[in-house]
């Protein structure tokens, strides 16, 4: 609790100084480095001669050598800037330990100057310490630009399902936090004692002997009480605000007051967590390492101690007087304000939306019929779908070795019915006599593999849209011109859209009739793909779908559909960002969902809330 206090008693000294700092950086970090990290990654993809990137385009991209220049340039700067914060805090404990009081210009000045030094050739892995060594000291959840940073999905995913996962990535992360924290003093004898990165993590080994463990409970403890207390925080002050609110309003402006209370909310969180809960934790990290920076046994930080004493007895001035400190940094924080202006208007936050309500209007696709319920891609699958109120139902289609196309997801028959041959291989006689019902339940024994002409007249009589996702191999003949036969046979172009992942199967089909709606399937999406021609829309996995996505989707005057999406939070998600179609396993489920969406729209903020800090 000394050690605590101690880093109040810092912080309070020049607090004021250290908060407009940490806005001016947040500014400045916010106006350059994301711009920048965009700006790296397009060029990287025209060099390379990718103009979008997607499953199709993925492996090109990561054969350039410029990808991994872009890579690396990104987390230089990424590292760079947090350098920037993070010597900009030690140097001003330094101020208050030696009871000098500072500017914001003096905090950012010296901050810029210790992370130019990490550019010296004996000071670069500096850098990669920041990178990979803080987030297992300082705080991954509060460290300034790295604040919002999430676990890739495969991993959230797998810590979520799998408790021996959960439990070991804990005690990995233990681990390396042992490991880690004997260095968490590098960075104050870098900033301090000007000494390269080598000799500055010798230093912090030394004076952290016997220390590591007490040192470790005490800061995960403080970033743990820290993020209860900022949820509580935000959690009473919506949950109060809300509650007057619904209580004087009338109902048709609840949504909009809700959700701007909701906003400022967030952003009142935001602003406490920049100009207090990181500085603290720093704060506190500087105050254990006063008690132990003499804690060293070699000659050489003699030399080095004598030298910081007689620093600390030098008053540090700026030369310019004080009334150019104030243009000058006004003027940093005028054109940090312009370039953000400028980023905002050209970028959207995707998690906070702007508007009032959810959209309700997106159609619900049965993926592979109703395949929560029956087995997938077969009658019983599509007649669910249909009971269930699905708009659309979404169908894969292979062709047999005899040309009669069937419904099937895999290229392989041993999936679903147990028969280790491809659909291409074998002929229709042979698929007719398949069993595809039984692995799914022994209720449906029996079930056949459907073909295209039974799932169109079926679709017919029962006017239902149909996403036909197309899967050509390489043996088989006249593979989309056949398809877009059926189509007119059955007159069914405008019932109907094809999906795939083949551009080049779309923009055959386009070309054969125009008139055919085309839906390009991408399993990952980043870079200029709206504007691809012959493509009528896409249908994006819903982790890459972002507010600016659909929105540059729709100004081209195309539709995004999001696949496969089961669970609730994110269908509401993906209704606020104005999907205009929702791919599911459980048809049922979502139609409520979106039924139902507006009822349960203050709960859902306030999930949001807890569920983001």
């Amino acid at each position: 609790m000394s050690r605590l206090k101690q880093a109040v008693k810092m912080l309070r000294y020049n607090f004021s100084s250290i908060a407009f700092f940490e806005i001016v950086y947040r500014v400045l970090s916010l106006a350059i480095l994301t711009p920048a990290m965009y700006g790296l990654l397009n060029v990287s993809m025209d060099i390379a001669g990718v103009s979008y990137l997607s499953s199709g385009t993925i492996y090109r991209y990561m054969r350039s050598p410029i990808t991994y220049v872009a890579f690396l340039l990104i987390l230089i700067l990424i590292a760079f800037f947090l350098l920037i914060n993070l010597s900009g805090i030690i140097y001003s404990m330094e101020a208050s330990v030696r009871r000098e009081k500072l500017n914001p210009m003096d905090i950012l000045l010296h901050g810029i100057g210790n992370a130019c030094r990490s550019l010296t050739p004996k000071n670069l892995l500096t850098l990669g310490y920041v990178l990979f060594v803080l987030p297992f000291t300082y705080s991954l959840t509060l460290s300034g630009t790295l604040l919002g940073l999430k676990l890739p999905e495969f991993l959230t995913h797998f810590l979520k399902n799998y408790k021996f996962g959960v439990m070991g990535g804990l005690a990995i992360y233990l681990v390396l936090c042992l490991t880690f924290f004997k260095e968490i003093f590098t960075l104050n004898y870098f900033v301090l004692y000007k000494v390269n990165y080598k000799q500055a993590r010798r230093m912090s080994k030394q004076a952290m002997k016997r220390h590591v463990l007490l040192m470790m409970i005490g800061v995960i403890s403080l970033n743990l009480a820290i993020a209860v207390i900022a949820v509580l925080l935000e959690g009473a002050f919506a949950a109060g605000i809300s509650k007057v609110v619904l209580n004087l309003i009338p109902n048709k402006t609840v949504v909009t007051v809700i959700d701007t209370i909701f906003r400022v909310a967030t952003v009142i969180l935001y602003v406490l967590i920049v100009i207090v809960a990181t500085p603290l934790i720093h704060a506190y990290i500087c105050a254990h390492f006063y008690e132990r920076e003499g804690d060293m046994d070699y000659e050489e930080f003699k030399k080095l101690h004598v030298n910081k004493i007689q620093e600390r007895e030098e008053k540090i001035l700026l030369s310019r007087s004080r009334k150019k400190q104030r243009t000058f940094l006004a003027s940093i924080v005028a054109f940090g304000l312009i370039l953000n202006g400028c980023y905002v208007y050209l970028s959207t936050n995707n998690y906070m939306s702007f508007r009032i309500a959810y959209p309700t209007n997106a159609s619900v696709t049965a993926h592979r019929g109703d395949a929560g319920n029956a087995p997938e891609n077969t009658m019983p699958a599509f007649e669910k779908a249909v009971e269930a109120g699905a708009d659309i139902i979404e169908l894969d289609v292979r062709q047999t070795a005899d040309g009669v196309y069937v419904i099937m997801h895999d290229e392989s028959l041993n999936r679903t019915a147990n028969v280790k041959r491809k659909v291409g291989e074998v002929d229709y006689d042979y698929i007719s006599k398949l069993d595809v019902g039984s692995s799914y339940d022994r209720s449906y024994d029996g079930t056949r593999i459907p073909t295209l002409e039974e799932v169109l007249i079926f679709a017919k009589e029962n006017d239902v849209f149909l996403n036909i996702e197309l899967k050509p191999a390489d043996t088989d003949q006249n593979y989309v011109q056949g398809i877009v036969d059926l189509l007119h046979e059955y007159d069914f172009v405008n019932q109907c859209m094809l999906g795939s992942q083949s551009v080049a199967a779309l923009r055959e089909a386009k070309e054969l009739d125009p008139d055919i709606s085309t839906l390009y399937i991408m399993t990952m999406a980043f870079g200029d793909f709206a504007g691809m021609q012959g493509i009528d829309g896409f249908s994006i996995k819903h982790t890459y779908i972002s507010n600016n996505m659909v929105s540059r989707i729709h100004a081209k005057g195309k539709k995004i559909y999001a696949w496969t999406v089961n669970n609730e939070s994110d269908i509401k998600d993906l209704l606020l960002l104005d999907v205009d179609g929702i791919i599911t396993d459980d048809p049922a489920n979502t139609k409520e969902v979106i039924s139902n969406a507006n009822d349960s729209i203050i709960e859902d903020w306030m999930k949001r809330l807890i569920y983001k800090y």
